[in-house]
């Protein structure tokens, strides 16, 4: 990911200070370009050397009424108040809150109101065959938030441009978060093509996938009934990922697993360039996850080095602190997903797809990932 440049315009001295030395000794400094002003003068002048600057982060009152060539730069007022990012032209956040979150939703608005401007920085990272990257979410317990995960994962990078294609292979499905075609099984026709090896299977997948027209993100219409899904063998989803990965139409594959080892998740999982393993605090969890690696090294005969590098543990539902100890059982947490009070009672799936603070931290986190697993 290329870093953005930030420019931060505020008279409090002590504030510039501490933000910019926030990000420089944090990871943050691996995303953002930080420059800073407490004078307009010096900002002015910084802007006439034509400097590129993506965002800027600027005290309200400073910037007010200032008359500079703003056009290509994302602009965020910071205010004392917080005000609902819908109550005026700009968008409005409060300064003082914990830099992290500021930084993230600071990300997230830029995403969501500059994307044009972001892709063009945001050059596409795809393999050097081609091929698509398959990223599968999965756990050893339910209720990991795996769905919401992948789902929000897929919507984000799509957001950015890149092609996504997202399949649900849980046995028992979780609410459909994308739209779905209820007067035809086409995850149903398209597993039938595959077995009958019907040609050309492009073709078919091209008239069978449903892309929704508000995040641009593909997917075929769930399976209806259970037994369709225990009866998918591991080598018609080889299959079926072959033909998403190769034909160069997608740059990821997003696929949602239960917590089982049916051989379609097996096949799934061996398949993955990178494996979300989602966790939580929760000593049941600690416990599943540690049997089910173990039943995987004795499936795999030891797993290869090349499975626990792709392998990234990511804690959801995080609080600011934990209870069990993660390292003590060797699974290292690469990153930490906020606990989101608002979904304590979901009434709906778009409900759990804008959530600005958890979009922000899920992309931040993602593209740290990819940084250590390359």
């Amino acid at each position: 990911m290329d870093k953005l440049t930030l420019v931060l315009l505020d008279d409090d001295r002590e504030y510039v200070e501490m933000f910019s030395t926030y990000i420089q000794e944090s990871s943050y400094k691996n995303k953002w370009i930080i420059k800073t002003f407490t004078q307009k003068s010096a900002f002015e002048m910084f802007l006439k050397s034509s400097h590129k600057v993506h965002l800027l982060a600027a005290n309200r009152e400073m910037i007010a009424n200032m008359q500079l060539p703003l056009q290509n730069i994302f602009v965020v007022w910071l205010d004392e108040e917080n005000h609902p990012l819908e109550s005026l032209d700009h968008c409005i956040i409060a300064k003082y809150q914990p830099l992290n979150q500021l930084l993230d939703r600071l990300l997230t608005l830029y995403l969501e109101n500059a994307p044009k401007a972001y892709n063009v920085q945001m050059k596409k990272k795809v393999p050097e065959s081609g091929a698509a990257q398959i990223i599968s979410v999965y756990s050893a317990v339910g209720g990991c938030g795996k769905t919401t995960v992948a789902a929000n994962l897929a919507k984000m990078l799509a957001f950015l441009d890149y092609n996504v294609f997202y399949l649900n292979l849980e046995l028992y499905k979780s609410v459909s978060m994308f739209p779905e075609n209820r007067e035809s099984d086409d995850f149903a026709k398209m597993l039938y093509y595959i077995k009958t090896n019907a040609n050309p299977l492009s073709v078919k997948l091209s008239t069978l996938k449903y892309v929704d027209p508000l995040t641009k993100v593909a997917y075929l219409s769930s399976l209806s009934h259970i037994a369709g899904i225990e009866e998918i063998s591991g080598e018609t989803i080889e299959q079926l990922l072959n033909l998403l990965t190769i034909d160069g139409e997608y740059d990821y594959i997003l696929v949602d697993l239960d917590h089982s080892l049916h051989e379609r998740i097996l096949k799934v999982l061996s398949m993955s360039d990178q494996i979300i393993w989602m966790m939580t605090d929760d000593m049941n969890c600690v416990h599943k996850s540690i049997l089910l690696l173990n039943e995987l090294k004795l499936r795999f005969h030891e797993l290869p080095q090349q499975w626990s590098n792709k392998i990234c543990y990511l804690l959801n539902k995080y609080t600011g602190k934990t209870v069990n100890d993660f390292t003590r059982n060797n699974i290292e947490i690469s990153g930490q997903l906020p606990y989101v009070p608002q979904w304590k009672s979901v009434h709906s799936a778009e409900q759990l797809m804008s959530e600005n603070v958890f979009h922000g931290q899920l992309l931040h986190w993602f593209y740290n990932a990819k940084e250590t697993i390359r």
